[in-house]
């Protein structure tokens, strides 16, 4: 992780906000150089001019090569200011990976983007596969290091990567697909499920007279898991320039505003997830947290005792966003505190302990 935080200070922290392509082109290098690729021993080549056809040439602006001058990845370089997601790109990238024979990519500016194409994917097309901002302590940055640095650098190791990937892509899809499926039965379809599960034990005309007594519906818990954080969009500087926002008379002695909407409880307008976000920067911004508290919500036992989480409350940010499938459990977008993600998965049953404990918190202060 150090070498990453490293890398995040020469092609972020280290740049003034206007920085022309070509001195971002050097600390580019500079970067490749610290990953183990050596210009001097012709592993990475700048701006090489190969010859296409009998008249045209490309120059990409850095090819990277194994010792016995194998291309491995190319890469294209282009200023933080720019948009990543700009279509001509990504095509020029595509066209020098075509040109150099190599099945990765990379694009970087105010972000790392990570292209795979040809035997990794059976795809005509390249795909992205990874996109990493420039964030401390990023486990998608530790991955980069530990999958892009000259000493463990293994085309085997990234098609394994790669492969897992899009596994996981996949199983993600399907998730989608059972939980779009769940949302579109119908009561009637409902009812029919519960009959034949009762059938066998009780008759079913009383069973339908019990029914129609129940509303029966399939609804999603909105605040279980925050779809929003899975794949970060920070633009330019916003990943090293985080807002701390204090809450409005958050500390005034004005009574919240709770009520239901859409049997779906609010404080000030605010759903669970909304509210525990607002308070939680407030708490910060005004230094609310002492140091043990801070320990305690980062211990499992006493989150699920006082809050009803199943998980800590606060990590570090060297612990990641992620459970063990690879899913993001806390807010991937700002930093609490400098130095803290805050998990994400609140639902309605949180409600009255979240605001038991942050009464407690107040009082205390």
């Amino acid at each position: 992780m150090t070498d990453w935080n490293e890398l995040c200070f020469v092609l972020n922290k280290s740049l003034a906000s206007n920085i022309s392509e070509q001195l971002f082109e050097l600390k580019v290098i500079q970067a490749m150089e610290k990953l183990g690729w050596s210009q001097y021993k012709g592993e990475l080549s700048i701006r090489e001019s190969i010859q296409i056809g009998s008249v045209n040439r490309i120059h990409p602006d850095i090819t990277i090569k194994s010792s016995d001058g194998q291309n491995q990845f190319v890469v294209e370089i282009k200023r933080p200011s720019e948009d990543l997601t700009a279509e001509r790109f990504r095509n020029q990238l595509h066209s020098y990976m075509r040109m150099t024979r190599v099945n990765l990519g990379l694009l970087i500016g105010n972000k790392i983007q990570v292209f795979a194409d040809g035997s990794f994917l059976n795809s005509q097309e390249p795909i992205l596969i990874e996109e990493i901002s420039f964030i401390e302590d990023n486990i998608k940055g530790n991955k980069f290091i530990e999958l892009f640095s000259k000493d463990n650098f293994s085309l085997e190791k990234i098609k394994l990567f790669i492969d897992d990937k899009l596994d996981r892509e996949k199983k993600s899809q399907i998730k989608k697909g059972i939980v779009n499926k769940l949302l579109n039965i119908d009561q009637d379809h409902l009812k029919a499920y519960i009959i034949s599960a009762f059938e066998k034990d009780f008759d079913t005309n009383l069973i339908e007279e019990v029914l129609q007594s129940f509303i029966l519906k399939i609804e999603r818990k909105e605040e279980l898991v925050d779809e929003t954080n899975i794949t970060p969009n920070l633009k330019g500087n916003e990943s090293r320039n985080f807002r701390y926002i204090p809450a409005k008379d958050s500390y005034s002695s004005k009574r919240s505003i709770i009520k239901n909407t859409d049997n779906k409880r609010t404080v000030n307008g605010m759903k669970i997830g909304e509210f525990v976000q607002e308070s939680f920067r407030d708490l910060f911004m005004n230094n609310a947290l002492t140091n043990d508290e801070l320990m305690k919500l980062q211990e499992e036992s006493y989150c699920k005792l006082h809050l009803n989480q199943g998980r800590k409350v606060l990590r570090k940010l060297n612990e990641g966003t992620t459970d063990h499938m690879g899913y993001d459990r806390y807010y991937t977008k700002e930093i609490f505190g400098g130095q803290y993600y805050l998990t994400s998965q609140w639902y309605e049953g949180q409600w009255d302990p979240f605001l038991k404990w942050l009464a407690s918190i107040k009082k205390i202060r």
